[in-house]
């Protein structure tokens, strides 16, 4: 994916402005060390709105891949199954019983 379409650029632009935007609303960029509880659910609120984009820009990145073709396994037959050393038989035990409800 060597050239990305216009709708993946305008989204990144689109994302970055909107971080900010919150950046520049909450006064990040001067290091506040409380905020006012509305302007931090504001806050909350943008973020969680830019997490949303970027997860749908990167789902649309992900489906413009182009993938290779899969190689089929090759798959372990068992030739033929050893046969029991002399004297020794085969014995399956009755299922424990179950009590019916």
């Amino acid at each position: 994916m060597s050239h990305p379409p216009d709708i993946i650029h305008h989204g990144l632009e689109q994302a970055r402005l909107a971080l900010w935007a919150m950046i520049n609303m909450t006064n990040a960029h001067l290091r506040p060390l409380t905020l006012r509880r509305s302007l931090k659910q504001k806050a909350m609120g943008r973020l969680k709105q830019f997490e949303i984009i970027v997860r749908r820009l990167l789902t649309l990145m992900a489906l413009a891949l182009t993938l290779p073709a899969v190689r089929p396994r090759t798959r372990l037959t068992c030739a033929t199954p050893t046969p029991l050393p002399e004297g020794t038989e085969i014995v399956t035990f009755p299922a424990p019983r179950r009590f019916a409800l």
